[in-house]
């Protein structure tokens, strides 16, 4: 079972090849779309690559969510998943970045939203029908600084979505969602809270394919509340 949950826990590295393309496209995107907007407080700007894959007559509607990992640029990651266990022998997984369990928070809500219902990682555990839980990994980096302005900066987030057979084989896992986003912001932002929210946009965005640009402001969000 240890050999599992570690093999599981541990992040799919990004290749880097793709990785590389996809900030340059991201880097691309920034200079075309309106430099300005993305360096105003409250503006945030982003580029989105989704990625979704749509099995017939399988609609998956649980989910375990894993807290989320720390990356470097390349989309190496920084650190690993450890555990501990209750009373019962039930594991709960940890991140050793404080701001994990805010970013975890974050997109657990959003998956609430779209309809999901997040389970414990031992109802992971005790499926009884094959793929019927969709895992979630997810991945960030620190805050970088931009290459446009000083005003600005940059975080690349990654989430991925999984589903494993009765005997949780990782062998036989059937990937459904890869979601890979750049945002640029105001460095007068919070960084944790702009990190969340760019989770949050992935959740929004599962079931799309494709690659865009798009911004949205924290002050209408604000507004709307």
């Amino acid at each position: 079972m240890f050999e599992f949950q570690v093999r599981q826990v541990r992040p799919i590295l990004i290749i880097q090849s793709l990785w590389i393309i996809i900030l340059a496209l991201a880097s691309v995107a920034c200079k075309s779309n309106n430099t300005a907007k993305d360096t105003v407080p409250g503006v945030i700007a982003l580029r989105m690559k989704a990625e979704f894959n749509k099995e017939k007559n399988s609609v998956v509607n649980q989910a375990y969510v894993y807290p989320p990992l720390k990356i470097d640029e390349k989309g190496v990651a920084l650190e690993e998943l450890y555990y501990t266990e209750d009373s019962s022998g039930n594991l709960t997984w940890h991140s050793p970045s404080p701001e994990a369990v805010a970013l975890g928070a974050a997109v657990e809500a959003q998956l609430r939203k779209r309809g999901y219902r997040v389970v414990p990682f031992h109802e992971v555990l005790s499926v009884k029908v094959d793929h019927s839980v969709v895992i979630f990994n997810s991945y960030y980096t620190a805050a970088l600084p931009s290459s446009e302005t000083k005003q600005a900066r940059v975080v690349y987030t990654r989430l991925t979505g999984v589903t494993l057979p009765v005997d949780l084989d990782p062998n036989k896992k059937r990937i459904r969602i890869n979601q890979e986003v750049m945002v640029r912001y105001h460095s007068s932002n919070d960084d944790i809270s702009i990190t969340g929210k760019t989770l949050q946009y992935a959740v929004d965005h599962i079931g799309e394919r494709g690659e865009w640009v798009d911004t949205f402001s924290l002050l209408e969000e604000k507004d709307s509340r």
